[in-house]
């Protein structure tokens, strides 16, 4: 081998006499073969070492892969129980919109004529229990979120799958969002239904709907001859003729806020129940209430006589509405 500055001359000689084979090789020939052979080698170690990289990797990319499983498994069961909660929100609206229905028809019956509720509320001690829970919603809507972990190894497969499940979770966090505020709407409505029943069944319960006494009707309502004088007068109740010391009920819910004795009426209970309506009970032998008792439908109050202006043993019965002697038979239910 001969270098003469630019060229490499090689030499090949052979056994055989007189042949030999000269070969030729450039200086920037091997300076271009010694750049490439780097950087292949370069290249070589790089690969090496990403998949070496990748091997040791292998296990956290089987335990990201596991995670991504469950994860889905999770979001499908959120999923369902979603669509169950929907379906059970459409169940909750339809029995809704069954109860103002109701309501609706109810308040237009003839008990709505009686009193106005809400204009005489403010008797407090017509008694019921109150079943309603404070809400456990916010009235404010609050936007839910599903969130994930994001401490896991960083790779272009953990991208992708961490943006196919941002994908889903925004889908389901916009649901879950839409069916809480569907709850918190669906709950004050239902919450004000109850409040409209609620004060509905304690207007029932103070009005007067049944008999004060066993017995028989001896004299009605409205104009009539007085029994000492014989002149037409007004019969601001309704007698109830029985055996002297029959019981005496109220005949609605309320409190008793006056007993003593009145000329004409004798011994006397009254029973304010609210709503701008009171009843009496004249004419008794004995008086079993006192003054600010609460009373219920059916409680025994006094027992019949014939106490003051009378003709006979029975009770004489006055319902007013607003202060004013209104027909007990329209109060009445169970003849």
């Amino acid at each position: 081998m001969a270098f003469d500055g630019e060229n490499f001359t090689i030499y090949l000689t052979s056994n055989e006499a007189g042949r030999t084979t000269t070969l030729q090789v450039r200086r920037s020939w091997l300076r271009a073969a010694a750049v490439f052979s780097s950087i292949f080698a370069v290249l070589l170690i790089g690969v090496l070492f990403d998949y070496v990289g990748l091997l040791m990797q292998r296990p956290e990319h089987e335990r990201v892969k596991t995670e991504y499983q469950f994860l889905i498994s999770n979001l499908q069961f959120v999923e369902s129980e979603l669509n169950s909660l929907e379906d059970q929100l459409g169940k909750v609206k339809k029995l809704t919109e069954k109860i103002e229905v109701i309501q609706e028809y109810f308040s237009q019956g003839p008990i709505a004529a009686m009193a106005t509720p809400t204009e005489y509320f403010s008797v407090d001690y017509v008694a019921t229990e109150d079943l309603r829970k404070p809400s456990s919603t916010e009235d404010t809507p609050r936007r839910v979120f599903l969130v994930k972990s994001n401490d896991l190894l960083p790779s272009p497969l953990i991208d992708e799958m961490s943006r196919s499940e941002d994908l889903v979770m925004d889908k389901m966090s916009d649901r879950i969002e839409l069916a809480v505020q569907k709850t918190q709407a669906t709950e004050r409505k239902v919450m004000q239904l109850w409040e409209n029943l609620s004060e509905r069944q304690n207007f029932i319960r103070a009005t007067p709907s049944v008999r004060p006494a066993r017995g028989w009707f001896s004299s009605r309502f409205g104009i009539r001859a007085d029994p000492f004088t014989g002149r037409p007068t007004m019969h601001s109740g309704l007698d109830i003729a029985a055996r002297y010391g029959t019981p005496v009920y109220s005949t609605a819910d309320g409190v008793v806020t006056y007993v003593g004795y009145q000329n004409g009426y004798g011994n006397i209970v009254t029973v304010d129940h609210g709503y701008g309506i009171q009843t009496r009970y004249a004419h008794n032998a004995k008086v079993y209430a006192k003054v600010g008792q609460k009373v219920r439908r059916y409680d025994v109050i006094s027992a019949i006589g014939s106490s003051g202006r009378s003709t006979g043993s029975h009770v004489h019965y006055e319902v007013r509405v607003r202060g004013i002697a209104v027909d007990p038979i329209n109060y009445i239910l169970d003849f």
